[in-house]
């Protein structure tokens, strides 16, 4: 399992949108083969920051989310909502 955590700082003007946009591509990512949990969470005390937790099985359930129709969609539609870059970074679950 691979777990990608990405966070995201959205221009406030912007932040409706970007859920809107977001819960989207959460429902269409977690039907994936490969995917194992979908979620996004937004920071209570900063309404504008958000948290994306991905788990998947694989590099290639990784490689074949990035090349959906829907990811495409939404990294074009929410990019220009960013106030600042994302950060983002792979992780393995410790057992």
């Amino acid at each position: 399992m691979i777990v990608i955590v990405v966070q995201i700082n959205v221009k406030p003007e912007c932040t409706e949108s970007f859920v809107n946009e977001s819960q989207f591509m959460q429902n269409k990512s977690q039907k994936e083969p490969g995917c194992v949990g979908y979620q996004i969470l937004r920071r209570i005390d900063n309404p504008d920051r958000f948290t994306f937790i991905e788990t998947f099985e694989s590099e290639e359930a990784i490689s074949a989310h990035k090349e959906t129709a829907h990811f495409k969609q939404w990294r074009a539609n929410v990019y220009e909502m960013m106030a600042s870059d994302r950060i983002a970074g792979q992780y393995n679950i410790l057992e």
